[in-house]
């Protein structure tokens, strides 16, 4: 019987081995149905629908674009000020930036498309639940990282461009 048991011994520990990775793996656990697959296939989708160089693009220009704006704003304000001429247009420049940087991040935060309806044809109401929300939190977490990191991007870029527009 112990020459039995010692033979079984690694084919139990392989099957153990096995069924634990089947348990601990994402993509593993997503070509199965079990509880946490809904959101595993979820952020998968989302992750392959987004686009981040576009996210990126969106951020990074509204913050150069918007950068640019306020600094000749700013600079206009100060030569003004020596001059002593209307502050209006200077208070528009610097109005504009701020107005175009706020619209551009709001893009970003605001208007998460939804996910397609073919993975969620004959499932169940909360495996639908679990799909839409993690897929919603994992697409904004997407555009929120690539966005922020363009508009920061830009923003150095646009403040260049602004200090080297100046006589």
């Amino acid at each position: 019987m112990k020459k039995s048991f010692s033979l079984l011994h690694p084919f139990a520990m392989l099957g153990i081995l096995l069924t634990l990775s089947v348990f601990f793996s994402p993509h593993a656990a997503a070509q199965y149905n079990f509880k946490s697959a809904p959101a595993v296939l979820a952020r998968v989708d989302a992750r392959a629908n987004t686009n981040k160089l576009v996210w990126f693009s969106i951020g990074c220009g509204t913050g150069a674009v918007s950068m640019y704006l306020a600094g000749r704003g700013a600079h206009s304000l100060a030569t003004e000020a020596v001059e002593g001429s209307s502050y209006s247009s200077s208070y528009m420049l610097i109005l504009g930036g701020l107005g175009l940087a706020s619209i551009g991040e709001m893009t970003i935060h605001i208007g998460n498309s939804p996910p397609s309806t073919d993975r969620l044809i004959g499932k169940s109401p909360e495996y639908v639940e679990v799909y839409i929300a993690a897929y919603t939190e994992e697409k904004f977490k997407i555009k929120n990282t690539w966005g922020t990191l363009g508009f920061l991007l830009g923003v150095l870029g646009g403040l260049v461009a602004s200090l080297s527009t100046l006589e």
